[in-house]
């Protein structure tokens, strides 16, 4: 392959870097909710079109978006005055030799199912309004997906990157450890909308916490700030084991909290989620396939979640990235860091990039010698030669968009 690139990066490592920022949309943001409702449209789509024609058919839901409802929030209770609209569309393939598929019914129902699966008061009936705008695709893009050796559907670029730093695990495990079965046994109150936003200078590390809480469950001020201060105590305790290079961790929920304002002064909403009256949402906005978003790492510009697995090149793309640059960590010693870039051209085979480039960085101790180099880049080689064995299995086991 010629234009198979690996070059030393000339960078500190990032954890050793003095500054650096990240965060982590949790189960029930708005943006997050509208990559995993994509992403569950796919899956079932994919179901339903290897059962009726043995491969996975052209579809793409990457365009979606949700408008948040109408809610009046109260100690003890509340209400919602009007309800989300989730829109979705792009394209679909609705029928299989002139006999139609039940795309819309699969699509809402998918859709609906993560909802109600991450929002246990929602009332499907009333909470929600689903637009459906999925259209057929054009004929040039249908051909390539249905090809025998799909070719790419697009012009564009993956990357990936290889381990996370502390602080990274760090804010995704805040985020996973908010929305846990065990946390939310603890605190009912709160619900699955988090998000953690984390910044590091140094050796301090803030991570400023969004939290909804559910007003029914709250059942005045007094208790709000009671149980923020409890949490805020019980994250430290969880995330202290998996401190290394961190000395000095503080959290921080919902910063614009007013004592004495009520209701009105703080963050609570009906069902769990800024979605039932502030916030909407929109696919792609959510987190990377690494899970969360890492503002020094370099960051590939589409949306993962709702495209097709089988064919859709940056999806293909970003995720095989991540793969490659953890199985070259893994495999080749003495790197602290491993960046991956693929770029494709629409209609070429995905196992012919049209660049493919590693970035690596030595561990402490260790030189950036040849040797290394080379036997990250002879892994590349071999990982992308076995690509489409690497698409199959996206489309046989998808893979988690947060």
């Amino acid at each position: 392959m010629d234009l198979l690139t690996a070059e030393w990066s000339t960078q500190l490592p990032l954890e050793l870097q003095p500054l650096e920022m990240a965060e982590r949309k949790g189960l029930g943001h708005p943006d997050t909710l509208c990559d995993l409702m994509a992403e569950a449209i796919s899956q079932a789509l994919c179901t339903e079109y290897l059962r009726v024609a043995g491969r996975v058919l052209h579809h793409n839901i990457e365009n979606a978006f949700l408008v948040a409802g109408r809610s009046e929030p109260a100690f003890g209770g509340g209400r919602v005055l009007g309800p989300m609209r989730f829109v979705y569309g792009d394209h679909a393939t609705t029928d299989v030799d002139g006999r139609p598929l039940a795309v819309d019914a699969i699509a809402e129902a998918a859709a609906l199912g993560v909802l109600q699966q991450l929002i246990p008061h929602l009332d499907g009936a009333r909470h929600i309004v689903f637009q459906n705008e999925l259209r057929p695709g054009s004929a040039q893009l249908v051909a390539l997906v249905h090809a025998e050796r799909a070719g790419a559907n697009d012009t564009c670029i993956g990357s990936g990157f290889a381990p996370l730093s502390e602080t990274e695990t760090l804010i995704v495990a805040a985020e996973r450890f908010l929305n846990s079965a065990a946390f939310k046994a603890e605190h009912p109150e709160t619900g699955c909308d988090a998000k953690v936003t984390g910044v590091r200078r140094c050796s301090r590390l803030d991570l400023v916490i969004s939290l909804a809480f559910i007003g029914e469950r709250v059942p005045s001020e007094r208790f709000y700030f009671e149980a923020k201060a409890a949490i805020c105590e019980r994250l430290r305790t969880h995330l202290a084991p998996m401190q290394r290079r961190v000395q000095d961790l503080v959290v921080h929920i919902n910063t614009a909290d007013r004592r004495g304002a009520g209701a009105d002064g703080v963050y609570l909403t009906v069902l769990g989620t800024a979605a039932d009256g502030a916030d909407g949402g929109q696919v792609g906005r959510g987190n990377r396939p690494c899970g969360l978003n890492s503002f020094a790492r370099p960051l590939a510009a589409g949306a993962v979640a709702g495209k097709n697995p089988a064919a859709a090149v940056g999806k293909i793309y970003t995720l095989f990235a991540h793969h490659v640059a953890a199985r070259i960590h893994q495999a080749v010693p003495g790197l602290a860091e491993v960046y991956v870039w693929l770029a494709s051209s629409i209609g070429e085979r995905l196992d012919r990039p049209l660049t493919a480039s590693l970035r690596l960085g030595p561990a402490q101790g260790c030189s950036p010698d040849p040797g290394r180099a080379a036997a990250a880049r002879e892994l590349l080689a071999r990982e992308i030669e076995g690509i489409y064995a690497f698409a199959e299995s996206l489309r046989m086991q998808p893979q988690p968009v947060c």
